[in-house]
C-alpha cells in the first residue's frame, strides 16, 4: 500500500518555523554554529545522491524504490534492465543525451549559446523523440485546447469579470 507523507510533512513545516523564531528569540544560533560543516555538507551530498539515484530510474522509464537503501542497492539491477530492454536503453539514452547537451552547452562560444543550455537540451530531446521508430513512452496531453477557457464578458458586457480585471491589475506597471 502507497502511504502518504502529506500530512506528516505539513505538521513538521508547521512545527519547524515557529520553533525556529522562538530559538532565534532566545539567542540560540550558537547552539547551531556547533554543528560542523562537514557533517551539514555530508548530510546535503547524502541527500543529492539519493535524488540523483532516484531520478536514475526515471531516466530508464521504470519506478523507483521508495527507500534511499533500495535505490543505491537497486542501481545495479537497473544497469541489467537498461542493457537488457531496447525501451529502458532508449529512455536512458535520450536522458543522458539531455544531460550532455546541458553540460557541453556550457562551454561553447558565448555568441552560439542565444538560448539556455537547458532549452536546447529538452528543444534537442524532444526532437530525438520524434524519430520514427524510437521505443519511449511519451507524455500525452489529450485535449489541450479544450481545457484553456478564455474569460468572457461580464453580463453587462462592459467590463471582464472581476477576477480578469484582478490579474490585469496586477500586471500594470507602478509609476
Amino acid at each position: 500500500p502507497r502511504v502518504s507523507c502529506a500530512a506528516p510533512s505539513a505538521a513538521t513545516c508547521l512545527a519547524v518555523g515557529p520553533l525556529q523564531l522562538l530559538l532565534g528569540g532566545w539567542r540560540g544560533g550558537p547552539w547551531f554554529r556547533a554543528i560542523s560543516v562537514c557533517v551539514v555538507e555530508g548530510m546535503l551530498a547524502g541527500i543529492g545522491l539519493l535524488l540523483s539515484a532516484g531520478q536514475l530510474y526515471g531516466m530508464a522509464g521504470t519506478s523507483a524504490p521508495t527507500s534511499g537503501i533500495a535505490k543505491l542497492t537497486g542501481l545495479p539491477g537497473l544497469l541489467i534492465d537498461v542493457v537488457g530492454s531496447t525501451q529502458a536503453l532508449s529512455a536512458f539514452a535520450i536522458g543522458a543525451g539531455t544531460i550532455a547537451v546541458m553540460l557541453i552547452w556550457q562551454r561553447l562560444p558565448a555568441k552560439t549559446r542565444v538560448l539556455p543550455g537547458a532549452f536546447a537540451a529538452v528543444g534537442l530531446a524532444t526532437a530525438a523523440t520524434a524519430l520514427p521508430g524510437l521505443p519511449v513512452a511519451l507524455v500525452e496531453v489529450p485535449a489541450l485546447l479544450t481545457a484553456i477557457t478564455l474569460p468572457g464578458l461580464s453580463p453587462s458586457r462592459r467590463l471582464p469579470p472581476p477576477g480578469v480585471l484582478g490579474t490585469a491589475l496586477t500586471f500594470l506597471p507602478l509609476p
